[in-house]
């Protein structure tokens, strides 16, 4: 029976007519005098009176509205307290139960007089307390007198009703859902085990949105679950199902409202009977279905659904060569893929152009803009502290070898195309990007028959624009011209050796005037192992620069290794401003209001201790891994530090309160500080039923208190907690209900309008000691590692080296040390193409190339080498050309441009595509699942003569508890209700925007993009598992049950991930991942690491179309189509199924 619209006048002694007994009008509404509480009638209570004031004897406890509200309680209650959790009336406050499981086994083999076996059981005793809830009303006297005062009244007891109710409904559900998910964890021990990585979340993803994806969803669905609970003898008869759901189950599917399929049958002639009212779903298989509503919890407006949460999902696509652009006319627009744009509803275009700029692989500082980024050489000198260090570099498509062999990790960076890895472009391949060119120089100049060494002068000046390499145009043709040498940043070949390549070729025409010899030989492509680069006179060691790198101390060295130090009088001087932006990333909100700079002294003296020690034992180098890693010894040394300085709130009124609740003033007179304490005890109570609401482990009041005295004011200062205190005191005094959420915010504009001024007064008490001395004097060493015959002072002006300061571990932040590594990798990019550079110099994987036709090189200059090939055929040729090519993000762009052969691949990721979902419970109803205990029901009347008033307080015991949790399970996330987010084509164009969404844990953007090597996923080459976890590895939660293979566990999830990882700081998004033994109501929202190949069309060049589509294997499945968006919302319908044979994205 429903508790809305209740015709009241039904109800036992209660009446809504016209008073009958003049003498106590109040008797229809609170009862005859006879009934209340020990209290007797005084003469004058018998008199006529023209004002009424309330009786005494109806003030204080009264039993006859106490009853009628218990019978209104428990007769007008829905399914949640009459069936699943049922009412259970006790007059304890804490409460105890037994669960007893007896185990089950196969009877052993006996023979005569032997001993048997006993079974065996177990036993569980339980505990729980229940909470005090309350609620009032207020009338105006005389309420009787009028219909409208007498249904007020009555409005008043309904309310109350409807309160009690949604509490413990509310409480029904929360237990439930707070409570052990028990056949969560048997599916993992005694589930289907999980072998192959392909089979991950494989029962997630099948019951994802089941109720939508196919008609049959949830009736295959019910058939598992029930199935599933029978192992331990448990039949389900009561499915609890979100609202609206119960629509799908009844309208939607054919065989409920189509007479050719289901036959002349009830639920399709009700369904179809357009004049009857809507039929709430009853049973469902067999089980009794009830339907949850959503909860105004706190008079917000904003109703809260239990059973619907927002769920993270992910998928990814690769923009791959899937077949061979020899056969056909080959675009590069033929490699662009049409992923689903969940915001428009629509299948849309991603190509190569918008990939590669926003793949995060090439430099955008001024010195080095569109070179290959220098991150790959801090990554693989491991600079400053990596995160991913478990993660290999191996089959990295920018990453080659130099003195390690090809079969170990690679040490070097390719800056050539001929230095990529020889699995990831094989002959063949060139062979491909060769015809490419050919027919792009056909199509744009017009030859017939073109020459090699015409297409190749074409292609180094016209299609790369390297101006310095000239054709011959008077006569039509093209050939060698002027070709100036040396090491050039600008330079898109190697130009020398591309010179020589052009005289093989048959245009010998190039003069040998204005270059110049004899350079010294210089690193190139990366190799540059050495730990000094010369500035000036200067050695740089850089791995000063990397320990010294985002150190929160930047005296640290100083202290370390003295002022003398040359390496040290090098470290910049860190700007105040970089310093206290670093402190507002990392430190704990707190620290700014507890720390200083004598804890930082404090700090270093333990850390340098350690240094020094190391220094003095093992060297240099060990004293350097000390303080790279001082951030987190001092995170030890500055906590402990903090804790010792948070306010103690010996005195205040959070603290008398707090005193006043753990032990009640009793004495008649009191001082002004107890009377303040008992007015906010007594308004404190709204604050302290929301806590232990969301926290069953505070039981009082007094715990409540305690919590945000230590949650909140005991971790400031004093002065701030000052501040604190006065903010939740005058609140509580308003009658706020103060929350946790109120809280942070407070907490956090406090600490905000104070923290930058705090830790810019901290950051110049720290400025290093080593960085104060003049920069006028130049340094005169021996090698820079300590010489004591060092000068004071660091290099002059003219010695220094302008940078950019956008370095992937910020080496210096600017600094010289910045500014050297930026030199020295610019050093290797530009003399990449120098004519200086030798064969010594040269990758295994270029040398390699380079040796497979013609003379063997051993030993000279790269353009030497080159030269020797004189036998060297049309297809070597081009080879060579393809070799010789610079890696650069302007060169590739002209390979997109041109439609020659694009040498990479790319991986598209959107792990952030939130929806909200909904979940069902499944349950065997009733006390041996759980009860909901109601006790010590008091209601209370007074009077406020002031203001002619009456004033009914109503107060009970309850708690929903969970007797068995074998009883029910929580069947996650079958129901879609909206889309949130995620699944648009945008991309994240740089690794500041994707941190902050990360923090802020709000994503405005979707895809985040990573190069891949061309021959990805083919024979003999690197592969992308599916799925695959944007942080190259999976988080030990998703494997720890499972028998997947450690060689699985232990190679990257796809090319490249360490890069991608190092630079975007994924290992962030691993402090968000999932615990799988949380809780389905757990407060923590998790990021998701995890995506599946999803559905992408790619093109076919026989059909002339994008019609070769890969289907989705994520959550959402194989039919994902141009329309779908509104079943995902949660429309009423099916997806439909797509014929993948007759399917195109337009």
């Amino acid at each position: 029976m429903s508790h809305y619209n209740i015709d009241m006048s039904k109800l036992p002694g209660l009446t809504t007519g016209h008073v009958t007994n003049t003498d106590n009008p109040f008797e229809p509404f609170f009862g005859p005098t006879s009934v209340q509480d020990g209290m007797g009638v005084k003469a004058s209570d018998q008199l006529s009176h023209e004002t009424y004031n309330l009786p005494d004897y109806y003030k204080g406890r009264n039993l006859y509205l106490s009853d009628i509200l218990e019978f209104l309680i428990t007769r007008t209650d829905d399914w949640y307290t009459s069936r699943v959790l049922p009412f259970r009336y006790t007059d304890q406050i804490n409460v105890a139960w037994s669960v007893w499981r007896f185990n089950k086994t196969l009877a052993d083999l006996e023979p005569h007089q032997g001993v048997p076996r006993y079974v065996t059981a177990e036993n569980e005793e339980h505990s729980d307390r229940l909470l005090r809830r309350g609620l009032a009303f207020i009338i105006e006297h005389g309420f009787w007198q009028t219909e409208r005062g007498r249904k007020h009244y009555l409005m008043n007891l309904e309310q109350i009703t409807s309160a009690v109710h949604e509490t413990c409904y509310y409480g029904v559900l929360h237990a439930l859902l707070a409570g052990k998910n028990h056949w969560k964890e048997w599916g993992r021990q005694y589930g289907r085990r999980v072998h192959r990585i392909d089979d991950l979340l494989r029962l997630e993803r099948n019951r994802f949105a089941t109720a939508q994806k196919t008609e049959r969803g949830m009736y295959l669905l019910d058939a598992e679950i029930k199935d599933m609970m029978l192992h331990q003898n448990i039949s389900p008869d009561t499915i609890i199902l979100p609202s609206k759901m119960s629509i799908y189950l009844t309208m939607v599917p054919s065989t409920e409202v189509e007479y050719i399929r289901a036959g002349n049958n009830a639920a399709v002639a009700n369904n179809n009977d357009m004049s009857a009212q809507p039929r709430d779903m009853v049973r469902f298989r067999g089980s009794t279905v009830c339907e949850t509503r959503p909860f105004d919890v706190d008079f917000t407006s904003q109703p809260t659904e239990l059973l619907k949460r927002e769920k993270m999902i992910g998928e990814y696509y690769t923009l791959l060569s899937h077949c061979s652009p020899t056969n056909t006319a080959y675009t590069s627009d033929h490699r662009s893929i049409y992923i689903f744009n969940m915001d428009v509803d629509r299948f849309e275009k991603i190509g190569l152009e918008e990939c590669l700029n926003n793949c995060f692989r090439f430099d955008s500082s001024n010195s080095l803009a569109g070179n290959v980024d220098r991150a790959h050489h801090a990554i693989l000198q491991e600079y400053g502290m990596p995160s991913a260090k478990d993660i290999s570099n191996l089959h990295d498509p920018l990453m080659c070898h130099h003195d390690n062999d090809l079969r170990d990790q690679p040490d070097g960076v390719c800056t050539m195309l001929g230095d990529l890895p020889l699995q990831h472009f094989r002959n063949l391949n060139i062979m491909e990007w060769a015809e490419t060119l050919r027919r792009s120089f056909v199509d744009r100049v017009g030859a017939a028959d073109p020459s090699a060494v015409n297409v190749l002068l074409w292609y180094a000046s016209v299609v790369l624009g390297d101006t310095d390499i000239k054709g011959n145009t008077a006569t039509g043709s093209f050939g060698a011209g002027a070709v100036t040498s040396g090491a050039d940043s600008n330079a898109k070949v190697a130009r020398k050796a591309f010179e020589e390549l052009l005289t093989i070729a048959g245009n010998n025409t190039t003069a040998q005037t204005g270059w110049t010899a004899g350079q010294a030989n210089k690193h190139r492509g990366g190799k540059g192992s050495s730990v000094t680069t010369t500035i000036d006179t200067i050695q740089v060691n850089h791995n000063f620069a990397a320990a010294s790198a985002g150190n929160w101390d930047p005296s640290l060295p100083h202290a370390v290794f003295g002022a003398d130090h040359p390496q040290v009088q090098m470290l910049p001087e860190v700007q105040t401003s970089r310093l206290v932006q670093n402190y507002l990333d990392t430190f704990p909100r707190q620290w700014s209001s507890l720390l200083n700079a004598s804890d930082f002294v404090s700090a270093r003296s333990e850390v340098a201790a350690l240094a020094k020690t190391a220094l003095q034992t093992q060297g240099e180098d060990a004293a350097l891994r000390v303080i790279s890693s001082a951030n987190d010894k001092y995170g030890e040394i500055l906590s402990r530090l903090a804790s010792a300085k948070q306010s103690s709130v010996a005195s205040g009124v959070l603290k008398s309160a707090l005193s006043e609740m753990e032990s009640p003033t009793t004495r008649k007179r009191l001082t002004a500080d107890q009377k303040a304490a008992k007015e906010f005890v007594e308004k404190f109570e709204a604050t302290s039923t929301y806590w232990q609401r969301e926290n069953d482990s505070l039981q009082t009041n007094a715990d409540v208190l305690n919590k945000i005295l230590t949650s909140y004011v005991q971790t400031l200062n004093s002065e701030d907690a000052l501040r604190m205190e006065s903010q939740i005191v005058q609140a509580i005094s308003d009658g706020i209900t103060v929350t946790n959420n109120m809280l942070d915010s407070w907490a956090t504009a406090q600490l905000d309008t104070t923290a930058e001024q705090r830790l810019t007064d901290l950051a110049n008490q720290l400025k290093p000691s080593g960085a104060r001395v003049s920069r006028s004097t130049k340094v005169s060493t021996d090698g820079g590692r300590g010489s004591a015959t060092t000068a004071r002072g660091l290099p002059s002006v003219d010695a220094s080296i302008t940078g950019d300061a956008n370095d992937l571990y910020k080496i210096g932040d600017g600094g010289l040390t910045d500014q050297a590594l930026t030199s020295h990798f610019g050093d290797e990019v530009a003399n990449a193409t120098s004519d200086a550079t030798t064969v010594a110099n040269l990758s295994k994987e270029f040398l390699e190339r380079l040796n497979s036709f013609g003379p063997k090189a051993t030993a000279g200059t790269l353009h030497a080498a080159v030269k020797a090939k004189t036998a060297a055929s049309v297809h070597d040729l081009y080879k060579l050309g393809f070799m010789l090519t610079k890696i650069t993000q302007q060169n590739m762009q002209r390979f997109i441009e041109f439609d020659i052969l694009f040498p990479f691949g790319f991986l598209l990721q959107r792990p952030f595509m939130r929806y909200d979902m909904a979940s069902a419970i499944y349950c065997k109803s009733g006390e041996d699942l759980g009860v909901t205990f109601m006790g010590h029901n008091d209601f209370q009347l007074t009077d406020d003569i002031i203001h002619k008033t009456h004033i009914g307080h109503y107060t009970f015991y309850s708690k929903s508890v969970i007797h068995n949790e074998k009883n029910y399970t929580i069947v996650e996330d079958i129901f879609s209700c909206g889309y949130k987010g995620g699944e648009d084509t945008s991309f994240y164009e740089d690794k500041e925007t994707l941190s902050q969404d990360i923090h802020a844990e709000n994503f405005d953007r979707s895809i985040i993009c990573s190069l891949l090597p061309y021959r990805t996923n083919e024979p003999q080459a690197p592969r992308i598992y599916n799925p695959i976890d944007v942080t190259g590895k999976l988080h030990p939660t998703l494997y720890q049950d499972t028998d997947i293979s450690n060689r699985d566990l232990e190679t990257p999830m796809y090319p490249g991930a360490r890069y991608l990882c190092e630079y975007l700081e994924l290992k962030k998004l691993s402090s968000y991942t999932s615990d799988a033994t949380e809780t389905f109501l757990s407060p923590f929202k998790y990021l998701n690491t995890i995506t599946f190949q999803g559905a992408q069309y790619m093109y076919n060049p026989h059909q002339g179309q994008w019609c070769d589509r890969i289907q989705n294997t994520g959550h959402w499945g194989p039919n994902v189509y141009n329309g779908c968006k509104g079943v995902r919302c949660g429309d009423n319908a099916f997806l439909e199924k797509v014929d993948i044979s007759h399917s195109t994205p337009l």
